[in-house]
C-alpha cells in the first residue's frame, strides 16, 4: 500500500501509515495515527513536528521513503531519535503521503518502560540537539508565536537538565533569543502565558 502511494504521488519522499500498539497481556490497543489521510506538504509536516516536539510521522516500521533522498543514511550520532532526524531531513526535500488506517502492529513489552527510564538522560540530550538544530534551521519558516513557543520549551528543558545541554545547543538557544529581539521575545512570552492561563481556566471551569 505505501509503495503504491509513493508511486502515485511524485512529489513525495515519504509514505507513512497509522499503527496499533500490541500489549503483552491485553492484546491490540487503540489505533493511533499522527496525521489525516492524504498528501501533506513537507514544510507543514516539519512545522507539526516542531510544534508537537514529537514524531508525528511514525516509527520506521510504519514508513517507506525514497532512498535517493537520504543517501548518507541515518545519523549515527543519534541513538534514540535517529528516525525523526531522518524524517526531518527528508521532508526538506519533498512531501509526505499519509494513510491513517493502521497497517502495522507494534508490540510493547513490559521491560521497555524500564529501559526508557534508564536512557532518559541520553534521550533528553538528543531531544535538545535535534530540536535545537531544527529551530535554527527552520526558524525563518515559523511564525513568531511558534518560534517563541519552541524556544521557550527548549530553554525550560535545558534549565531543568543542565547536564544534557551541549555548548552547541546553549549557543543556539542564546542566538535564537537575540535574533528574535528583546521586545518581540517578551511580547510573545506574554501572549504565550496569557494563552496558557485562559486554557487552564477553561478546563477548570468545565
Amino acid at each position: 500500500r505505501l509503495e503504491s502511494l509513493l508511486q502515485k504521488n511524485p512529489t513525495t519522499v515519504l509514505a507513512a501509515a497509522g499503527k496499533v500498539f500490541l500489549d503483552d497481556d491485553s492484546g491490540p490497543g487503540k489505533a493511533e495515527s499522527g496525521l489525516f489521510t492524504g498528501l501533506h506538504a513537507g514544510k507543514e509536516v516539519r512545522k507539526k513536528i516542531l510544534w508537537a516536539e514529537a514524531n508525528v510521522v511514525g516509527e520506521p516500521s510504519c514508513v517507506l521513503f525514497r532512498r535517493r533522498y537520504i543517501q548518507s543514511g541515518f545519523d549515527p550520532a543519534y541513538r534514540q531519535l535517529w528516525d525523526l532526524e531522518a524524517w526531518l531531513r527528508l521532508l526538506r526535500q519533498g512531501d509526505l503521503v499519509y494513510l491513517a488506517q493502521p497497517l502495522i502492529g507494534i508490540r510493547r513489552h513490559a521491560g521497555q518502560a524500564t529501559r526508557q527510564n534508564a536512557q532518559e538522560g541520553r534521550l533528553i540530550g538528543e531531544h535538545l540537539r535535534l530540536f535545537g538544530r531544527a529551530l535554527a534551521e527552520e526558524g525563518p519558516c515559523l511564525s513568531a508565536e511558534d518560534r517563541y513557543r519552541l524556544l521557550y520549551k527548549l530553554t525550560r528543558t535545558a534549565c531543568r537538565h543542565p547536564r544534557a545541554v551541549s555548548p552547541e545547543i546553549r549557543t543556539i538557544l542564546s542566538r535564537e533569543k537575540k535574533r528574535m529581539g528583546v521586545a518581540e521575545y517578551y511580547r510573545q512570552k506574554i501572549r504565550y502565558r496569557v494563552g496558557r492561563w485562559f486554557t487552564r481556566s477553561s478546563i477548570s471551569y468545565q
